[in-house]
């Protein structure tokens, strides 16, 4: 796995090619919500909570986002969407959306 390292808003960071690491919630909450209906649309659900509460991503041609989120009661789904590079000009794809999934489940 190659190293990159990188700026963010909060100085420098280093990711993993081919690796998971740690993910802002926040800016996974932003992601999730741009696609939130493609999500429902998977998981055949609406949801009335959508509150991401773990995130991690994965470096690849693009980036693999991987998020908790917690929509009512006990209830979690696990997403995943993958964000192409930005020369590639494509939007962002809902590729996984597991339901079922609890406060403690392994994202």
């Amino acid at each position: 796995n190659a190293e990159y390292m990188g700026i963010n808003n909060s100085g420098f960071f280093r990711m993993i090619a081919g690796g998971f690491s740690a993910a802002d919630v926040q800016e996974a909450q932003t992601l999730v919500d741009r696609v939130r209906s493609k999500i429902e649309e998977k998981a055949g659900a609406t949801y009335s909570e959508f509150k991401v509460v773990q995130a991690k991503k994965q470096v690849v041609a693009g980036i693999n986002w991987d998020a908790k989120i917690h929509v009512g009661g006990t209830d979690h789904i696990h997403v995943r969407v993958f964000v192409p590079l930005p020369h590639t000009q494509q939007e962002p794809e809902v590729t996984t959306v597991k339901t079922g999934e609890t406060e403690t489940s392994a994202l």
